[in-house]
């Protein structure tokens, strides 16, 4: 796909063909069906650590939540160190 064609994606200016979305899912090892589904799975494999397999979308948004905590607690400690 050119890079060209890839902006106008973004942009709205143009629309993917359903022969294309099925070319990019094949390629991106992903279910069309997923999209409507109600609510999705977010799959996220890790293919160096075979154990891990994959995570909710659940367990994905906790983990998010997490990290926005910390990352808050993190802005505190800074804010309150001498400049």
């Amino acid at each position: 796909m050119a890079i060209s064609t890839y902006s106008k994606l973004e942009q709205g200016k143009t629309e993917l063909t359903v022969s294309r979305l099925v070319q990019l899912s094949v390629i991106l090892q992903f279910n069309l069906s997923q999209f409507f589904e109600e609510e999705p799975e977010v799959q996220v494999a890790e293919h160096v650590y075979a154990g891990y397999g994959f995570v909710t979308r659940a367990e994905f948004v906790q983990q998010v939540d997490k990290l926005h905590l910390l990352e808050r607690q993190l802005n505190n400690i800074l804010s309150q160190l001498p400049q």
